[in-house]
């Protein structure tokens, strides 16, 4: 009767090499996964930073321009709405 040795070059993959390839391909998937959830986390709390930072800029303008006396806002010049004259060159042909 034949006793079946391995043969000393086969020509497939060893369950334990297989086991060790899965093994390596879920652990770089789950460190990606994590990776890719801390970013999305760190993203989200920047857009609500954000959100905060325009809101208390909206309320501060809202406080400057309730400042301003007879219900103009702050950096409006005041008095008839004349702008000073301006000596602006003005195109050949247009005097």
């Amino acid at each position: 009767m034949p006793r079946f040795l391995p043969s000393s070059s086969p020509d497939g993959f060893v369950l334990l090499e297989a086991l060790v390839a899965m093994s390596l391909i879920a652990g770089l998937g789950i460190a990606a996964f994590e990776t890719y959830q801390g970013l999305v986390l760190r993203y989200g709390k920047t857009q609500e930073q954000r959100r905060q930072l325009r809101l208390a800029s909206d309320q501060h303008e809202i406080k400057i321009l309730e400042k301003g006396s007879n219900s103009e806002p702050a950096r409006m010049p005041r008095g008839n709405g004349a702008l000073p004259n301006t000596h602006r060159s003005t195109p050949k042909g247009k005097r």
